[in-house]
C-alpha cells in the first residue's frame, strides 16, 4: 500500500465515524417532531383566539375551507354561541363543501348559508 491509500483508509475511518446512520436518523425525527408540534401549537393558538372572537349573533363569513377556522367554528359552537357562518366557495375545488359538510354534521343547529363566489358579485 502506498501512503494515498493509507490516506484514503483514514479518511473513511474519520467520515464513518463522524456520520452515524442511526444518530441521523434520529436527528431527523426529532426534528420533524418538533415543527410538527410548533404547527400543532400555532393551531391551538388561533383556534383559542377564533373560539374568543365570535360572540352571539355574530355573523362569520368563511371562503373555501380551512381546517383551523372549521375547528374554531365547532369549539364555538361547542360552547353555546349562537352565531351563523356563510360560506363562500370557488370553482374547481369547492372545497367550502367540505366545510359546510363537516359543521352540518357535527353543528346541526348552526345556521349556515353555502353560496358560490360566482353568484355573489
Amino acid at each position: 500500500l502506498d501512503s494515498s491509500d493509507d490516506d484514503e483508509q483514514i479518511r473513511m475511518k474519520r467520515m464513518s465515524s463522524e456520520y452515524n446512520e442511526d444518530e441521523q436518523k434520529t436527528k431527523i425525527i426529532q426534528a420533524i417532531t418538533d415543527y410538527v408540534f410548533k404547527i400543532e401549537t400555532a393551531d391551538k393558538m388561533i383556534q383559542f383566539e377564533l373560539i374568543n372572537r365570535i360572540k352571539d349573533g355574530d355573523v362569520v363569513l368563511t371562503y373555501a375551507r380551512s381546517y383551523v377556522v372549521e375547528k374554531s367554528l365547532m369549539g364555538a359552537y361547542n360552547e353555546g354561541k349562537k352565531f351563523k357562518v356563510i360560506i363562500v366557495d370557488a370553482r374547481p375545488h369547492n372545497e367550502g363543501k367540505l366545510l359546510l359538510n363537516a359543521l352540518s354534521s357535527n353543528c346541526p343547529d348552526l345556521d349556515l348559508t353555502y353560496t358560490l363566489i360566482s353568484s355573489a358579485s
